[in-house]
């Protein structure tokens, strides 16, 4: 039998001057997204993105996960907003894989930069051997917290503040790192890194923080090209029967089999990461050149059978076409 899992999004009336939340039951729309298939780490894996989604629009939106459900919060409340934000949620994820690149001399020049500046970003130089060739990656780290910010920065992100005090938001370690690198107007920061080279790409991969509310983020240097969900036929969970290490288990279509044997024979040795609406959710070794479309990847990190569970759930949900409206009604 097919689950459903029921994602129920508020939209709300606009934000009183100083960003103080109106009251949440004036002229709201609800909208109910059915996904067929769904788990409740698929649920946790769509607040996310849909997080990281409606932020990038700077639409002010709260996304909060309650029981089997995902509550989006918006001001203000005129159609042609709330069809935006039906148009950004209902889209399907977007998954791709994508070569990390190493012993990169930008990544050398930020790692460099960081250091010198003494900021509140974190460094490390990490070193691996493959194939007998050493690889050399230079990354940055940023960790959540919470920051002092402007009313403007304050609204744009959603974040409610008491009126006639000081406005306060959390940060996420990633969006940390881009403020000290590339600069936000709205916080009076002025970029100080080169900008990104076009054939490149600055993501970011959460390290999960068992326990603790600040979690880290750590940079990914990633190359343009890779797949995408529609080169993805198949995405199962299973375990190398020699180790019992987790792996996800790729089958790919002819067109995703040919994609991939070009790029793990060029790529050997470096890292490929599993890519969900632009955040990275892990990585593995490209560890040879595979020809016949069937990809094991067996990821790096911490807790790695639910990283592998968390990242099957994501291509599983890449690989959807749409993500269905089942009723919208007033509130």
């Amino acid at each position: 039998m097919i689950s459903r899992t029921i994602l129920t999004i508020t939209l709300l009336s606009a934000l009183a001057p100083g960003c103080k939340r109106a009251n949440p039951r004036a002229g709201g729309v609800r909208l109910v997204y059915a996904i067929d298939g769904s788990s409740a780490r698929m649920l946790e894996i769509l607040a996310d993105s849909l997080r990281d989604r409606v932020d990038e629009k700077e639409l002010g939106v709260a996304v909060m996960v309650r029981d089997d459900r995902v509550i989006l919060e918006l001001p203000p409340t005129d159609r042609e907003v709330v069809a935006q934000l039906k148009e950004i949620t209902t889209r399907a994820g977007t998954v791709q894989l994508r070569v990390v690149e190493d012993d990169s001399e930008y990544m050398a020049q930020l790692h460099r930069l960081v250091g010198e500046l003494a900021v509140d970003v974190g460094g490390a130089v990490e070193e691996w051997q493959a194939g007998g060739v050493k690889h050399v990656d230079h990354v940055l780290f940023g960790v959540d917290r919470e920051q002092v910010v402007t009313v403007a920065w304050a609204r744009r992100a959603g974040c409610v503040v008491r009126v006639g005090s000081e406005p306060r938001c959390w940060l996420r370690g990633a969006q940390v790192i881009a403020n000290v690198l590339f600069g936000d107007p709205d916080l009076g920061l002025v970029g100080l890194a080169p900008k990104v080279p076009a054939d490149h790409e600055l993501a970011y991969e959460r390290i999960e923080s068992p326990g603790q509310r600040e979690a880290r983020w750590r940079t990914r240097y990633l190359a343009r090209d890779g797949l995408v969900g529609s080169q993805l036929s198949n995405v199962t969970y299973t375990f190398d029967p020699s180790s019992m290490h987790p792996i996800a288990a790729l089958e790919l279509t002819p067109t995703g089999a040919r994609a991939y044997h070009e790029l793990s024979a060029r790529n050997v040795g470096k890292r490929l990461a599993i890519v969900f609406d632009g955040r990275v959710l892990a990585t593995a070794l490209i560890d040879r050149a595979v020809h016949d479309g069937q990809v094991s990847l067996k990821l790096e990190g911490e807790d790695l059978e639910a990283r592998t569970m968390s990242a099957v759930d994501a291509m599983q949900i890449g690989m959807l076409p749409r993500i269905r409206i089942e009723s919208e009604s007033s509130i």
